[in-house]
């Protein structure tokens, strides 16, 4: 079995590339906000706490565990050095807490890193109390003018993430373990870069789904990639607007 995917060597880009547009970073946390107030909840792959201090700084009592020692002194960095967050160093499919800990959990952009996804899952439901809630945001493939699947084609990666690819097999595991889901809604974000932009980061290696390329043959993908791109959508300098969605989901016992 693989292991998780830690982000050590992404602690110095990580805020900067997956960064969300102020407003939809406001509209993200105004829903985990009113999902989490006044409950005990854990943050599996809190990373930089992106959204975790903000959200502790809205009142929501929060613990945050990470593989990545790395991340998590970027966290503290970013939380001005306040102890805003309970941070623990750990693997998500092996919780270093007692059963029933929390009254809640929350999981942004982290299953699709994690191979056995289900154990994940499994643990959260061990720590969190029966009547507790999961709210889970899956992430997603960037297909935006299929920069990132054709780049995939041509570096010889499996258009597919190590953990869970589909949002119905996440309802499905979940619904053994007496779950349903409700969708908290949806929020549409844009950005503006160039192709040649794009195309400059998946060469650097800035996602862990090319990270087990080397740099030779990304810098090779990328340069074929160029090609198909400027043929298929013109100019790789002008700017170009990449679309992307997040809908953060809730998981209760009926």
């Amino acid at each position: 079995m693989q292991r998780s995917i830690s982000f050590d060597r992404a602690a110095s880009f990580y805020d900067k590339t997956r960064a969300l547009s102020p407003h939809a970073q406001d509209d993200v946390l105004n829903l985990l906000e009113e999902a989490l107030r006044g409950r005990r909840a854990l943050d599996i792959g809190v990373g930089t706490g992106r959204f975790a201090v903000p959200l502790a700084r809205a009142g929501v009592d929060l613990t945050g565990l990470d593989l990545s020692e790395t991340m998590l002194k970027q966290l503290i960095v970013n939380a001005g050095g306040e102890s805003l967050v309970r941070l623990v160093r750990g693997d998500a499919t092996a919780l270093p807490f007692p059963d029933d800990t929390f009254d809640a959990s929350l999981t942004v952009w982290v299953f699709h890193l994690i191979p056995n996804w289900r154990a994940a899952v499994d643990e959260l439901v061990r720590v969190v109390v029966p009547d507790g809630r999961l709210v889970v945001e899956i992430g997603g493939w960037d297909s935006s003018f299929e920069i990132a699947p054709m780049f995939c084609k041509f570096a010889g990666i499996e258009p597919r993430h190590r953990g869970l690819n589909d949002i119905a097999e996440l309802d499905a595991h979940l619904a053994t373990h007496g779950f349903a889901r409700s969708d908290l809604g949806e929020i549409v974000d844009r950005a503006t870069a160039s192709l040649e932009e794009a195309i400059r980061r998946l060469e650097r290696g800035t996602y862990s789904y090319t990270w087990g390329v080397d740099e030779a043959k990304r810098l090779e993908a990328g340069a074929k990639l160029r090609k198909w791109a400027e043929a298929e959508h013109g100019s790789l300098d002008e700017p170009r607007t990449f679309e992307g969605s997040l809908r953060p989901r809730l998981y209760e016992r009926g």
